[in-house]
Protein backbone atom coordinates (compact mmCIF):
# COMPACT_ATOMS: atom_id res chain seq x y z
CA UNK A 1 0.00 0.00 0.00
CA UNK A 2 1.83 3.09 -1.26
CA UNK A 3 0.85 6.71 -1.64
CA UNK A 4 2.76 9.54 -3.27
CA UNK A 5 3.03 13.02 -1.81
CA UNK A 6 5.12 14.54 -4.58
CA UNK A 7 8.41 13.97 -2.78
CA UNK A 8 8.60 10.35 -1.68
CA UNK A 9 6.83 7.04 -1.75
CA UNK A 10 5.10 6.25 1.53
CA UNK A 11 3.77 3.01 2.96
CA UNK A 12 0.18 3.92 3.81
CA UNK A 13 -1.43 2.96 7.10
CA UNK A 14 -4.13 5.57 6.56
CA UNK A 15 -6.56 3.73 4.29
CA UNK A 16 -9.79 1.93 5.14
CA UNK A 17 -9.37 -0.27 2.06
CA UNK A 18 -8.97 -3.25 4.38
CA UNK A 19 -9.01 -5.98 1.73
CA UNK A 20 -7.19 -4.08 -1.02
CA UNK A 21 -10.22 -4.29 -3.30
CA UNK A 22 -10.09 -0.68 -4.50
CA UNK A 23 -7.05 -1.63 -6.59
CA UNK A 24 -8.08 -5.20 -7.40
CA UNK A 25 -7.92 -5.60 -11.24
CA UNK A 26 -11.26 -7.44 -11.46
CA UNK A 27 -13.02 -4.64 -9.57
CA UNK A 28 -11.36 -1.96 -11.68
CA UNK A 29 -12.27 -3.83 -14.86
CA UNK A 30 -15.92 -4.09 -13.83
CA UNK A 31 -15.94 -0.35 -13.24
CA UNK A 32 -14.24 0.42 -16.56
CA UNK A 33 -16.49 -1.81 -18.65
CA UNK A 34 -19.64 -0.22 -17.30
CA UNK A 35 -18.24 3.33 -17.35
CA UNK A 36 -17.74 2.99 -21.12
CA UNK A 37 -21.52 2.80 -21.44
CA UNK A 38 -22.57 5.45 -18.91
CA UNK A 39 -20.62 7.88 -16.71
CA UNK A 40 -23.31 9.16 -14.34
CA UNK A 41 -26.75 8.07 -13.24
CA UNK A 42 -28.44 11.28 -14.32
CA UNK A 43 -31.02 11.69 -11.56
CA UNK A 44 -31.96 10.83 -8.01
CA UNK A 45 -33.01 7.21 -7.42
CA UNK A 46 -36.63 8.15 -6.76
CA UNK A 47 -36.94 10.08 -10.02
CA UNK A 48 -35.11 8.17 -12.75
CA UNK A 49 -31.58 7.42 -11.58
CA UNK A 50 -32.02 3.91 -10.19
CA UNK A 51 -30.27 1.75 -12.78
CA UNK A 52 -30.52 -2.01 -13.09
CA UNK A 53 -27.00 -2.07 -11.64
CA UNK A 54 -28.28 -0.36 -8.50
CA UNK A 55 -31.19 -2.79 -8.29
CA UNK A 56 -28.77 -5.73 -8.57
CA UNK A 57 -26.52 -4.27 -5.92
CA UNK A 58 -29.39 -3.69 -3.49
CA UNK A 59 -30.57 -7.26 -4.00
CA UNK A 60 -27.05 -8.61 -3.47
CA UNK A 61 -26.57 -6.57 -0.30
CA UNK A 62 -29.88 -7.81 1.08
CA UNK A 63 -28.66 -11.37 0.55
CA UNK A 64 -25.36 -10.52 2.24
CA UNK A 65 -27.12 -8.95 5.23
CA UNK A 66 -29.75 -11.67 5.46
CA UNK A 67 -32.61 -9.17 5.38
CA UNK A 68 -35.65 -8.36 3.25
CA UNK A 69 -34.44 -5.19 1.56
CA UNK A 70 -31.62 -2.64 1.25
CA UNK A 71 -31.70 1.03 0.29
CA UNK A 72 -28.56 2.48 -1.30
CA UNK A 73 -27.30 5.98 -0.49
CA UNK A 74 -24.64 8.12 -2.15
CA UNK A 75 -22.29 7.66 0.83
CA UNK A 76 -22.10 6.07 4.26
CA UNK A 77 -22.49 9.50 5.82
CA UNK A 78 -25.67 10.08 3.83
CA UNK A 79 -27.01 6.67 4.89
CA UNK A 80 -26.48 7.35 8.58
CA UNK A 81 -27.76 10.90 8.46
CA UNK A 82 -30.81 10.20 6.31
CA UNK A 83 -31.87 7.01 8.07
CA UNK A 84 -31.76 8.43 11.60
CA UNK A 85 -33.52 11.64 10.56
CA UNK A 86 -36.24 9.62 8.86
CA UNK A 87 -36.83 7.23 11.77
CA UNK A 88 -36.52 9.22 14.99
CA UNK A 89 -39.34 11.69 15.66
CA UNK A 90 -40.12 14.41 18.17
CA UNK A 91 -41.72 12.01 20.65
CA UNK A 92 -38.73 9.65 20.56
CA UNK A 93 -35.26 9.41 22.08
CA UNK A 94 -31.94 8.27 20.64
CA UNK A 95 -29.27 6.82 22.90
CA UNK A 96 -25.96 7.35 21.09
CA UNK A 97 -22.62 5.85 22.12
CA UNK A 98 -20.22 8.65 23.02
CA UNK A 99 -17.58 7.32 20.61
CA UNK A 100 -19.82 6.80 17.59
CA UNK A 101 -18.69 8.12 14.24
CA UNK A 102 -19.59 11.74 13.48
CA UNK A 103 -22.14 10.65 10.87
CA UNK A 104 -24.12 8.74 13.51
CA UNK A 105 -23.83 11.60 15.97
CA UNK A 106 -24.95 14.10 13.34
CA UNK A 107 -27.88 11.88 12.35
CA UNK A 108 -29.01 11.59 15.96
CA UNK A 109 -28.66 15.32 16.53
CA UNK A 110 -30.37 16.26 13.26
CA UNK A 111 -33.41 14.14 14.05
CA UNK A 112 -36.29 15.57 16.04
CA UNK A 113 -35.72 13.07 18.85
CA UNK A 114 -34.22 13.73 22.28
CA UNK A 115 -30.47 13.19 22.00
CA UNK A 116 -28.87 11.24 24.85
CA UNK A 117 -25.30 9.96 25.10
CA UNK A 118 -24.16 6.79 26.84
CA UNK A 119 -20.73 5.40 27.66
CA UNK A 120 -20.30 1.76 26.70
CA UNK A 121 -17.78 1.35 29.51
CA UNK A 122 -20.63 1.98 31.96
CA UNK A 123 -23.48 -0.25 30.71
CA UNK A 124 -25.19 -0.18 34.09
CA UNK A 125 -25.80 3.56 33.68
CA UNK A 126 -27.43 2.94 30.29
CA UNK A 127 -29.64 0.29 31.90
CA UNK A 128 -30.69 2.68 34.68
CA UNK A 129 -31.35 5.48 32.22
CA UNK A 130 -33.57 3.27 30.07
CA UNK A 131 -35.48 2.11 33.13
CA UNK A 132 -36.05 5.68 34.25
CA UNK A 133 -36.77 7.33 30.89
CA UNK A 134 -38.41 4.70 28.67
CA UNK A 135 -41.97 5.64 29.58
CA UNK A 136 -41.31 9.25 28.55
CA UNK A 137 -40.95 8.42 24.84
CA UNK A 138 -42.99 6.74 22.13
CA UNK A 139 -39.94 4.99 20.71
CA UNK A 140 -36.34 4.61 21.81
CA UNK A 141 -33.39 3.95 19.51
CA UNK A 142 -30.08 2.45 20.64
CA UNK A 143 -27.46 3.61 18.13
CA UNK A 144 -23.93 2.23 17.90
CA UNK A 145 -20.97 1.57 15.67
CA UNK A 146 -20.05 -2.10 15.70
CA UNK A 147 -16.35 -1.29 15.23
CA UNK A 148 -15.21 2.00 16.72
CA UNK A 149 -13.11 3.75 14.14
CA UNK A 150 -10.56 5.40 16.41
CA UNK A 151 -9.38 2.28 18.25
CA UNK A 152 -10.78 -0.84 16.53
CA UNK A 153 -12.70 -2.06 19.58
CA UNK A 154 -16.11 -3.72 19.21
CA UNK A 155 -19.51 -2.90 20.64
CA UNK A 156 -21.12 -5.41 22.97
CA UNK A 157 -24.04 -6.16 20.68
CA UNK A 158 -25.53 -9.03 22.74
CA UNK A 159 -25.84 -6.65 25.68
CA UNK A 160 -27.45 -3.94 23.56
CA UNK A 161 -29.79 -6.50 21.98
CA UNK A 162 -30.87 -7.64 25.43
CA UNK A 163 -31.54 -4.05 26.47
CA UNK A 164 -33.50 -3.48 23.25
CA UNK A 165 -35.68 -6.52 24.01
CA UNK A 166 -36.21 -5.53 27.62
CA UNK A 167 -37.20 -1.94 26.90
CA UNK A 168 -38.82 -2.38 23.46
CA UNK A 169 -36.13 -0.29 21.83
CA UNK A 170 -34.92 -0.26 18.22
CA UNK A 171 -31.29 -1.36 17.81
CA UNK A 172 -29.50 0.55 15.05
CA UNK A 173 -25.95 -0.50 14.19
CA UNK A 174 -23.35 0.78 11.76
CA UNK A 175 -21.15 -1.97 10.32
CA UNK A 176 -18.99 0.43 8.28
CA UNK A 177 -15.66 -0.91 9.55
CA UNK A 178 -16.92 -4.48 10.00
CA UNK A 179 -18.36 -5.60 6.66
CA UNK A 180 -15.86 -7.90 4.99
CA UNK A 181 -13.62 -7.87 8.06
CA UNK A 182 -15.41 -9.77 10.83
CA UNK A 183 -17.48 -12.94 10.91
CA UNK A 184 -16.88 -16.34 9.33
CA UNK A 185 -18.37 -15.11 6.05
CA UNK A 186 -17.38 -11.46 6.40
CA UNK A 187 -20.85 -10.27 7.32
CA UNK A 188 -19.59 -8.15 10.19
CA UNK A 189 -19.78 -7.98 13.96
CA UNK A 190 -23.48 -8.86 13.94
CA UNK A 191 -22.50 -12.22 12.46
CA UNK A 192 -19.48 -12.56 14.74
CA UNK A 193 -21.53 -11.95 17.90
CA UNK A 194 -24.63 -13.86 16.74
CA UNK A 195 -27.18 -11.04 16.78
CA UNK A 196 -28.06 -10.59 13.10
CA UNK A 197 -31.74 -11.35 13.67
CA UNK A 198 -31.98 -8.92 16.58
CA UNK A 199 -30.80 -5.81 14.76
CA UNK A 200 -33.66 -3.76 13.34
CA UNK A 201 -31.56 -1.40 11.23
CA UNK A 202 -28.13 -2.26 9.87
CA UNK A 203 -26.19 0.59 8.27
CA UNK A 204 -23.10 0.10 6.16
CA UNK A 205 -20.73 1.48 3.60
CA UNK A 206 -19.19 0.34 0.34
CA UNK A 207 -16.15 2.62 0.68
CA UNK A 208 -14.06 0.59 3.12
CA UNK A 209 -13.52 -3.18 2.81
CA UNK A 210 -15.64 -3.22 -0.37
CA UNK A 211 -13.26 -0.66 -1.86
CA UNK A 212 -15.86 1.40 -3.75
CA UNK A 213 -18.34 4.15 -2.84
CA UNK A 214 -21.79 4.46 -1.30
CA UNK A 215 -23.73 3.58 1.82
CA UNK A 216 -26.78 1.48 2.60
CA UNK A 217 -29.48 0.76 5.13
CA UNK A 218 -30.58 -2.86 5.52
CA UNK A 219 -33.64 -4.24 7.25
CA UNK A 220 -37.28 -5.07 6.66
CA UNK A 221 -39.27 -4.25 3.54
CA UNK A 222 -41.26 -1.82 5.67
CA UNK A 223 -38.06 -0.01 6.61
CA UNK A 224 -37.01 0.13 2.98
CA UNK A 225 -40.35 1.52 1.85
CA UNK A 226 -40.24 4.17 4.55
CA UNK A 227 -36.69 5.28 3.71
CA UNK A 228 -37.44 5.46 -0.01
CA UNK A 229 -40.01 8.12 0.76
CA UNK A 230 -38.58 9.77 3.90
CA UNK A 231 -34.75 9.73 3.81
CA UNK A 232 -33.98 13.14 2.35
CA UNK A 233 -30.27 12.45 1.89
CA UNK A 234 -31.25 9.56 -0.37
CA UNK A 235 -33.94 10.91 -2.66
CA UNK A 236 -32.48 14.43 -2.89
CA UNK A 237 -29.10 13.04 -4.00
CA UNK A 238 -28.12 11.77 -7.42
CA UNK A 239 -28.01 7.99 -7.53
CA UNK A 240 -24.74 6.08 -7.53
CA UNK A 241 -23.30 5.77 -11.06
CA UNK A 242 -23.82 2.35 -12.66
CA UNK A 243 -20.06 1.79 -12.87
CA UNK A 244 -19.72 2.16 -9.11
CA UNK A 245 -22.51 -0.36 -8.55
CA UNK A 246 -20.91 -2.79 -11.00
CA UNK A 247 -17.56 -2.48 -9.26
CA UNK A 248 -19.17 -3.02 -5.84
CA UNK A 249 -20.93 -6.15 -7.10
CA UNK A 250 -17.61 -7.58 -8.28
CA UNK A 251 -15.95 -6.66 -4.98
CA UNK A 252 -18.70 -8.38 -2.99
CA UNK A 253 -18.21 -11.51 -5.11
CA UNK A 254 -14.50 -11.52 -4.27
CA UNK A 255 -15.19 -10.71 -0.63
CA UNK A 256 -17.47 -13.72 -0.33
CA UNK A 257 -15.16 -16.27 -1.94
CA UNK A 258 -11.63 -15.03 -1.23
CA UNK A 259 -11.51 -15.75 2.50
CA UNK A 260 -7.69 -15.70 2.42
CA UNK A 261 -7.77 -11.90 2.25
CA UNK A 262 -9.73 -11.66 5.48
CA UNK A 263 -7.51 -14.20 7.21
CA UNK A 264 -4.40 -12.38 6.06
CA UNK A 265 -5.81 -9.06 7.29
CA UNK A 266 -6.43 -10.47 10.75
CA UNK A 267 -2.94 -12.01 10.87
CA UNK A 268 -1.30 -8.71 9.90
CA UNK A 269 -3.36 -6.78 12.44
CA UNK A 270 -2.48 -9.26 15.20
CA UNK A 271 1.18 -9.00 14.26
CA UNK A 272 1.16 -5.20 14.47
CA UNK A 273 -0.79 -5.03 17.71
CA UNK A 274 1.47 -7.61 19.32
CA UNK A 275 4.67 -5.80 18.34
CA UNK A 276 3.42 -2.46 19.64
CA UNK A 277 2.22 -3.93 22.93
CA UNK A 278 5.50 -5.78 23.40
CA UNK A 279 7.23 -2.44 22.96
CA UNK A 280 5.29 -0.95 25.87
CA UNK A 281 2.99 1.40 23.98
CA UNK A 282 -0.50 2.20 25.23
CA UNK A 283 -3.13 1.21 22.67
CA UNK A 284 -6.58 2.78 22.59
CA UNK A 285 -9.61 0.61 23.16
CA UNK A 286 -12.33 -0.64 25.41
CA UNK A 287 -11.17 -1.52 28.92
CA UNK A 288 -13.90 -3.49 30.59
CA UNK A 289 -13.80 -6.72 32.57
CA UNK A 290 -11.15 -9.32 31.85
CA UNK A 291 -13.80 -11.62 30.39
CA UNK A 292 -14.92 -8.93 27.95
CA UNK A 293 -11.43 -7.89 26.94
CA UNK A 294 -10.70 -10.56 24.33
CA UNK A 295 -14.10 -10.45 22.62
CA UNK A 296 -14.38 -6.67 22.51
CA UNK A 297 -10.72 -6.07 21.63
CA UNK A 298 -9.95 -8.76 19.07
CA UNK A 299 -6.27 -8.95 18.19
CA UNK A 300 -7.19 -9.09 14.50
CA UNK A 301 -9.09 -5.80 14.44
CA UNK A 302 -7.44 -3.75 11.66
CA UNK A 303 -7.61 -0.35 13.41
CA UNK A 304 -4.82 0.26 15.93
CA UNK A 305 -4.68 3.48 17.95
CA UNK A 306 -1.43 4.42 19.72
CA UNK A 307 -2.32 6.81 22.53
CA UNK A 308 0.02 9.78 22.94
CA UNK A 309 -2.19 12.16 24.94
CA UNK A 310 -1.53 15.70 23.74
CA UNK A 311 -2.04 16.99 20.22
CA UNK A 312 1.51 18.22 19.67
CA UNK A 313 3.02 14.82 20.44
CA UNK A 314 0.69 13.11 17.96
CA UNK A 315 1.35 15.62 15.18
CA UNK A 316 5.11 15.50 15.69
CA UNK A 317 5.12 11.71 15.75
CA UNK A 318 3.13 11.56 12.51
CA UNK A 319 5.55 13.98 10.84
CA UNK A 320 8.58 11.94 11.94
CA UNK A 321 6.97 8.75 10.65
CA UNK A 322 6.36 10.43 7.29
CA UNK A 323 10.08 11.21 7.15
CA UNK A 324 10.71 7.52 7.85
CA UNK A 325 8.49 6.52 4.91
CA UNK A 326 5.13 5.79 6.58
CA UNK A 327 1.81 7.59 6.26
CA UNK A 328 0.32 7.22 9.75
CA UNK A 329 -2.11 10.04 10.59
CA UNK A 330 -2.36 11.92 13.86
CA UNK A 331 -5.91 11.97 15.22
CA UNK A 332 -6.76 14.98 17.40
CA UNK A 333 -9.77 16.71 18.97
CA UNK A 334 -12.53 17.15 18.04
CA UNK A 335 -12.30 13.74 16.33
CA UNK A 336 -11.25 12.23 19.67
CA UNK A 337 -11.61 13.52 23.22
CA UNK A 338 -9.21 16.02 24.73
CA UNK A 339 -6.14 14.32 26.13
CA UNK A 340 -6.49 11.23 23.92
CA UNK A 341 -4.70 12.31 20.75
CA UNK A 342 -3.19 9.34 18.99
CA UNK A 343 -1.64 7.79 15.96
CA UNK A 344 -4.11 5.62 14.08
CA UNK A 345 -2.83 2.75 11.98
CA UNK A 346 -5.20 1.00 9.59
CA UNK A 347 -3.96 -2.40 8.48
CA UNK A 348 -4.69 -3.83 5.03
CA UNK A 349 -4.55 -7.43 3.85
CA UNK A 350 -2.03 -6.33 1.21
CA UNK A 351 0.54 -5.17 3.76
CA UNK A 352 3.41 -7.63 3.89
CA UNK A 353 4.77 -9.06 7.13
CA UNK A 354 7.94 -7.06 6.55
CA UNK A 355 5.99 -3.81 6.11
CA UNK A 356 4.16 -4.49 9.36
CA UNK A 357 7.41 -5.18 11.17
CA UNK A 358 9.05 -2.08 9.72
CA UNK A 359 6.09 0.12 10.63
CA UNK A 360 6.01 -1.20 14.18
CA UNK A 361 9.74 -0.57 14.56
CA UNK A 362 9.33 2.99 13.28
CA UNK A 363 6.43 3.72 15.63
CA UNK A 364 8.34 2.30 18.59
CA UNK A 365 11.36 4.40 17.70
CA UNK A 366 9.27 7.56 17.50
CA UNK A 367 6.93 6.83 20.42
CA UNK A 368 9.04 4.47 22.50
CA UNK A 369 7.65 5.32 25.87
CA UNK A 370 4.49 4.45 27.77
CA UNK A 371 2.03 7.30 28.01
CA UNK A 372 -0.88 8.18 30.22
CA UNK A 373 -4.10 9.72 28.95
CA UNK A 374 -7.30 10.91 30.54
CA UNK A 375 -10.86 10.84 29.29
CA UNK A 376 -12.70 14.10 28.72
CA UNK A 377 -16.36 14.90 29.16
CA UNK A 378 -18.77 13.48 26.59
CA UNK A 379 -20.12 15.57 23.72
CA UNK A 380 -23.76 15.64 24.84
CA UNK A 381 -26.20 14.96 27.65
CA UNK A 382 -24.96 11.78 29.29
CA UNK A 383 -27.55 9.04 29.61
CA UNK A 384 -27.17 8.66 33.33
Amino acid sequence: MHCHDGRQQLISFATNDYLGLSCEPRVCQAFADTALQQAGSGASPLVAGRSHWQERLETRLAELEGCEAVVLFASGYAANLGTLMALAGSQDAVFCDRENHASLVDGCRASDARFLVYDRQQPERLQRSLARRRRDFDQVFLVTDTVFSMDGSLADLPLLAELARTWQAVLVVDEAHATGVFGAEGHGVCELQGVRQEVAVCLGTLSKAVGCLGGFAAGSQQLSDWLWNSARSQFFSTALPPAVCAAALEALQILQHDTARRQRLQQRASQLRGLLLEGGLVLAGYRGTAAAEASLNPAGSPIVGVLLGDEQSAVQASARLREAGFLIPAIRPPTVAQGTSRLRLSVCSEHTEQQIADAAAAVLKVCGRQTTVTRSQSFGHTAG
